[in-house]
């Protein structure tokens, strides 16, 4: 009988919540599961199967109900633990540099060869690519300032609207809302209902979840235009995975900061 294979376990803090998260790393299987949505090229699938992983490394502390940006946080650190630090990309130089354009006469000399008739130079982009480490394992999760200053909107009197950030479960809810709904106005509400925690008149909350969607949709009719628009600027600025580097193109020679947000700029999903 084959061995029964234990693998370490490693902790992280939740860089808003505080929280101890235990995880371990990804299995073979796991990690091929991984790669093969990555390279169907299929975004809801490999959204799809990173939270699975994260769910099942994280012993279901992290699940379709966790906020997106904490299954990106703990997704990042598992990589880092079960491959490594650091990811492969292809990268394109577009720094600037000059380029040596030379005219010649329409006829050779007497020898044969060219004669150069004049000489000029112009600013073109390098486009040289070459392979790159992107240090996954220094990813970071950034909050925007839309998003921290309106996770509590006030309404009128001692009226306030508590927000929350996007469940990966309304994610799931979400992609199946644009394929049954092409015009957008079920998505619309949709993000809407899923991104308020609760309604708060006099310090008491009522959850959303003790709401219809059909009746909060109508009461949000009847809200200030303020309201709704910092209900929208908190909604449309989520807290993202973001990691910072330093690219040097080995043909021009010129170093660029790049910064990569969202978890598929920098591992292709």
């Amino acid at each position: 009988m084959l061995p029964i294979v234990k693998h370490p376990s490693f902790t992280y803090v939740q860089s808003d919540t505080n929280k101890t998260i235990t995880f371990r790393p990804m299995v073979n299987a796991e990690f091929k599961s991984i790669i093969t949505a990555v390279e169907l090229g299929e975004q809801d699938d490999a959204f799809r199967t990173t939270l699975t992983v994260v769910k099942t490394c994280s012993g279901g502390t992290l699940d379709e109900k966790s906020a997106n940006h904490h299954i990106e946080e703990c997704f990042v650190k598992i990589y880092a633990k079960s491959v490594e630090d650091k990811t492969d990309a292809l990268y394109t130089c577009n720094n600037m540099v000059e380029k040596t354009i030379n005219e010649y006469e329409d006829a050779p000399d007497e020898n044969g060869e060219l004669v150069l008739k004049s000489t000029t130079t112009e600013k073109v982009e390098c486009k040289t690519q070459h392979n790159i480490k992107i240090p996954v394992g220094n990813a970071e999760v950034i909050y925007p300032e839309e998003y921290n200053e309106n996770k509590r909107i006030y309404v009128a009197d001692d009226v306030y609207i508590n927000m929350k950030s996007t469940s990966s479960e309304f994610i799931l809810q979400a992609i199946q809302a644009v394929e049954e709904d092409g015009n957008g106005d079920k998505l619309d509400a949709l993000t809407t209902y899923n991104s308020v925690e609760s309604i708060e008149v006099n310090g008491k909350h009522t959850l959303i979840g003790d709401v219809s969607e059909a009746e909060f949709t109508e009461w949000c009719k009847t809200l200030p235009v303020q309201t709704i628009v910092k209900m929208s600027s908190f909604i449309k600025n989520p807290p993202y995975i973001q990691v910072s580097m330093v690219v040097k193109c080995p043909t021009c020679g010129s170093t660029t900061d790049q910064t990569l947000k969202g978890l598929s700029s920098f591992f292709m999903f």
